[in-house]
């Protein structure tokens, strides 16, 4: 039997930048065998030894093709392939299906991927751009995979395929696999909904905290300063009525660290947190700091968290970063103030934050995560404690509880539940505690009362405020002259951007009228020019990702209709015109906006107000 194996690893490692991976697991288990018609057929060896063709041992190509014709794929669909095996289905499937829809190999296997390659010439397979490929035994890693690969605008639907051997097989894992897509899917149209709900207030607040976040030391002057301290992360879930009268207790025993929406509840009985960390730029966010003693506790507070929270905030602070482009303006000129990671819920930023700060263990309370049995959605004494949730269909289901029952949730909090459930498998290295007491398992946690926590780990005295101090006079600021800089390039790149939209608006205008009267040369002048501006953009590194987030919404549509074009026989010329107007329509009317804003930023900076006393609530 011929060997292709170099031949295709040379192509792979040429297209994907990758080297052939050393297989150190038993290829023994990968029998390759002569099918009727001459093919190479190959038959997998179980860890129970029974023996299992991934292929026809007769025609293992018809089987491929009789499988692929029976499959209706749609041509805005994403096509995901239950394994690789050797190949068949998959190059079955490129001739059978639109060629507008990608497909996705997934494939547990890496032995019998590297066989694959060696019996077959795959080359051109290889090198398809509609193929993506997954290739990992590790299913928790299709999902940071397929995430780059799907496009909410892009793609309608999600298809599945697979050859019956390799689902027995892998059984376990293609299991998991739709759910895990299915998660994946749900994330993204989530964090489109986001984007179009906080986009341009993102960017406002962050250009509005922009002097306290030059001014003022960053979330990473805390890193470490607590290692091997207890934290408790104080969330607003019903069930913190259980046990948020203990928290006097765990003062000065632990740091405890709150959400914005569970201060209200903790000022209700006495307790003041250590720290409140915030990364809403809502209005509805500062509306829960209201009437609270800012002097009292120390706030970790996002760039982009609303700005009359920092304005009003009297006691000390550090700023952080969720991955804000306004921050990356300062990259050479500011030292990276840090940053939390998130699932959506500003509690899954304070488990992160406790995580860098050394914290161990890091404690949960209020972290339910689903609805009372009485349908609550949060504690007594927050700005919702009387909100009840209706349940919804699809919207609402239920998931295994603290107690070993069942509790209903949504899909907005199965999200965050997962994020936490992912960050605990991934960093492995503390001890994670659930002391909610009700509400959602969290897989990766010891369950626990709130008790037990402390009498076994709040016994030594922990003083938080000599922490603080300790960062805060160890902060050296930036040099302000190369802050300026910075922002004198960038008020620059939006007068340009400014300049460059009302240049592609009139050109795209003109084409329409070239359209209008089939006048081909005209049209292919005004094309040229919308093409070259396009460019101009791509240039605009720094202020165009900004921009785009006050117009996200209006992004989406022109994506998705575009897309939706470009699988049609025809498209509408003035559609597209149309389209691009007010994109480049919404682009000027944000980088006017960008400019008001960087110039009062400016102002600010200059005169040094970022780090002065503010009114108080």
């Amino acid at each position: 039997m011929k060997n292709y194996e170099k031949a295709n690893w040379q192509v792979f490692t040429k297209h994907f930048g990758m080297k052939n991976p050393q297989i150190m697991d038993n290829e023994q288990r990968v029998e390759v065998l002569p099918s009727r018609t001459g093919d190479p057929t190959a038959r997998i060896v179980t860890p129970d030894e029974t023996k299992v063709f991934l292929h026809s041992s007769i025609d293992p190509k018809r089987e491929a093709y009789r499988l692929a014709a029976s499959t209706a794929v749609k041509s805005d669909s994403i096509l995901v392939v239950y394994g690789f095996g050797l190949g068949y289905l998959v190059e079955a499937l490129l001739e059978t299906t639109p060629q507008s829809v990608p497909i996705v190999v997934v494939e547990p296997d890496n032995v019998l991927f590297s066989t694959a390659l060696k019996v077959r010439d795959l080359r051109d397979m290889l090198i398809n751009e509609r193929i993506h490929w997954i290739i990992t035994e590790n299913i928790e890693d299709v999902k940071s995979y397929f995430y780059d690969i799907f496009e909410v605008a892009k793609y309608g639907g999600i298809e599945y395929i697979g050859l019956p051997g390799q689902q027995r097989v892998y059984e376990e894992y293609f299991r998991k696999l739709p759910k895990m897509i299915k998660d994946v899917v749900s994330l993204k149209f989530t964090n489109l909904a986001t984007l179009v709900k906080l986009g341009a207030e993102q960017i406002i607040n962050a250009l509005e905290n922009l002097p306290e976040y030059i001014e003022k030391p960053g979330f990473s002057s805390l890193y470490d300063r607590f290692k091997n301290i207890p934290v408790i992360i104080v969330s607003a879930g019903p069930s913190l009525d259980k046990n948020i009268h203990l928290l006097h207790e765990a003062k000065g025993r632990a740091v405890i660290m709150a959400v914005g929406t569970a201060a209200k509840a903790l000022r209700k009985h006495g307790v003041v947190p250590d720290f409140i960390i915030t990364v809403d730029p809502l209005h509805w966010n500062y509306e829960l700091f209201r009437g609270l003693e800012t002097e009292k506790y120390c706030l970790i507070a996002d760039i982009q968290a609303h700005r009359q929270i920092i304005e009003h905030h009297r006691g000390q602070l550090f700023m952080s970063n969720c991955a804000s482009p306004i921050v990356e303006w300062f990259a050479d000129a500011m030292e990276d103030k840090g940053r939390t990671v998130t699932g959506g819920s500003v509690a899954n930023d304070a488990m992160t934050a406790a995580y860098k700060m050394g914290a161990n263990p890091i404690v949960l309370i209020g972290q339910d995560l689903s609805f009372s049995a009485e349908g609550r959605t949060h504690a007594s004494g927050t700005n919702y404690e009387k909100r009840v949730h209706i349940e919804q269909g699809e919207r609402s289901f239920s998931v295994k509880a603290n107690d070993g029952g069942q509790v209903l949730t949504d899909r907005v909090y199965y999200h965050f539940l997962r994020f936490f459930e992912d960050w605990f498998r991934l960093f492995p290295d503390r001890t994670y505690i659930n002391a909610t007491e009700g509400g959602a398992y969290i897989e990766g946690t010891q369950v626990m009362t709130l008790r037990e926590v402390m009498d076994r780990y709040c016994l030594d005295p922990v003083d938080v405020t000599a922490a603080i101090n300790a960062a805060q006079r160890e902060y050296v600021q930036p040099d302000k002259p190369a802050i300026i800089a910075q922002i004198d390039q960038r008020l620059q790149e939006t007068k340009r951007l400014i300049k460059a939209s009302e240049k592609a608006i009139i050109q795209l205008r003109k084409l329409a009228v070239a359209c209008e009267n089939a006048q081909a040369k005209e049209m292919n002048k005004h094309l040229a020019t919308v093409r070259k501006i396009y460019d101009e953009f791509q240039t605009y590194e720094h202020i165009v990702p900004a921009a785009e987030r006050f117009i996200h919404q209006e992004i989406h549509s022109v994506l998705h209709r575009t897309y939706r074009a470009n699988q049609a026989s025809s498209d509408d010329y003035r559609d597209a015109i149309a389209d691009y107007i007010l994109y480049y329509g919404k682009m000027k009317s944000a980088a006017i906006k960008l400019k008001e804003l960087i110039l009062a930023a400016k102002r600010r900076i200059v005169k040094g107000e970022g780090g002065k006393a503010h009114v108080s609530v």
